[in-house]
């Protein structure tokens, strides 16, 4: 069986290789972070990623402020990862 912290790193890659995500300036933090199933060898493991909020900051208007929900799967589908991440990122132009 992988441990968590192992598993969080793969989560990592993961989140890295996705084709379409915001430009990270800091991390604010995760909430929730749950190891719900063991990740054993030969698992395949995907990510799924949906935005729970997202707010343009105050202070500096060329970033924002988004929070997300974070899984990991396995090839079952089951949840062998779930965090709650908060960050800032690059602000996309508003036109």
């Amino acid at each position: 069986i992988a441990p968590g912290c192992l598993t969080f790193a793969i989560r990592n890659a993961l989140y890295n290789q996705l084709p379409v995500r915001p430009v990270l300036v800091a991390g604010l933090g995760l909430e929730q972070l749950d190891l719900a199933h063991p990740v054993r060898p030969g698992d395949v493991l995907s990510i799924r990623v949906g935005v729970d909020s997202a707010r343009r900051s105050k202070s500096r208007p060329d970033t924002g402020i988004v929070t997300t929900r974070q899984s990991v799967l396995n090839q079952s589908d089951e949840v062998v990862l779930s965090m709650i991440a908060k960050m800032i990122v690059r602000a996309r132009d508003s036109d």
